[in-house]
């Protein structure tokens, strides 16, 4: 399984060149109203989103490589600030600050979003990146329990179970909206300019939580690995955005596809992030006992 995950994200140099360049064709195509089959408009979404990825993956190698040359002298320059600028354990407070900020930044825009158009969908995206950013600020408290004492392995691992936790109850609470979502079938045309932002974001979101999740499998911290799993939701809830954008803008006025694409999508999403939460609780439980009697 892994060699094949590794052959679908590493397809070589010449093979990514192809996708790199047909997505791009069939993307200019579907957004130029050339083709106006939706299947082909979803299928040039999903292969650029592909072609993105596995060009960030391969940038990253090579960025990684130049980075290893240089690592020595950087240390010797940096100094003191080389630990908290390299170390990924390190450096998770002071990225879960800004991620806790631009969520907020990013709640506000939805929220106000839910306000112009009369959307509960919206503003229910406006809570969950509320609650994103609360989870997140938790995992910033359990850095100063580690500061005052507690053991930082205890301390990560009860942080993790928190936030699987916390995710659950989330997920199960989307559940919810996204069945509101469905009886109510109600389309918005979005200006254009929101759908390049939605997509920019989507693809952003994902790149960042891919490598956030890669980082927190090879550290011991797993204050690391729950930061991942935030991004990874956060992720998600992106693609669900950008879809019903897109559908609203690009779908004809065909409920029967919009609700099919809903169906599809949020049944998907929300079986991943339940078998997260339930994969982080079952990591978590051998030491849960050990975690209530500190």
């Amino acid at each position: 399984m892994r060699e094949f995950i590794w052959r679908i994200l590493h397809p070589g140099t010449g093979k990514a060149t192809v996708i790199a360049t047909g997505s791009a064709v069939m993307l200019i195509a579907a957004l130029s109203d050339w083709v106006r089959l939706p299947a082909f408009r979803y299928a040039s979404y999903l292969l650029s989103a592909y072609a993105l990825v596995i060009v960030c993956i391969d940038g990253a190698r090579l960025v990684k490589r130049a980075y290893g040359a240089a690592d020595a002298r950087l240390e010797e320059k940096l100094g003191w600030w080389y630990e908290p600028l390299m170390n990924p354990s390190a450096r998770n407070p002071w990225t879960l600050v800004c991620a806790l900020l631009f969520n907020l930044i990013f709640a506000l825009v939805k929220l106000g979003m839910g306000l112009w158009y009369r959307s509960a969908w919206w503003l229910a995206a406006g809570v969950y990146y509320v609650a994103l950013a609360g989870m997140r600020f938790s995992l910033l408290r359990s850095y100063q329990e580690g500061r005052r004492g507690v053991g930082k392995y205890a301390e990560g691992w009860a942080a993790y179970r928190r936030t699987a936790l916390q995710l659950l109850a989330l997920t199960l609470t989307m559940a919810g909206v996204m069945l509101e979502m469905l009886a109510s079938d109600r389309q918005i045309d979005y200006p254009g300019v929101f759908i390049y932002a939605f997509a920019l974001f989507a693809f952003v979101k994902w790149i960042g939580a891919i490598a956030a999740v890669a980082r927190g499998r090879r550290v011991r911290d797993r204050r690391l690995a729950a930061t991942g799993c935030l991004n990874l939701a956060s992720a998600m809830m992106s693609v669900l955005l950008l879809q019903t954008a897109l559908i609203s803008r690009f779908g004809d006025g065909a409920r029967g596809f919009a609700r099919t694409m809903h169906i599809c999508a949020g049944v998907g999403i929300l079986l991943i992030m339940l078998a997260m939460c339930v994969v982080m609780l079952w990591k978590s439980r051998p030491l849960k006992v050990n975690i209530s009697q500190r």
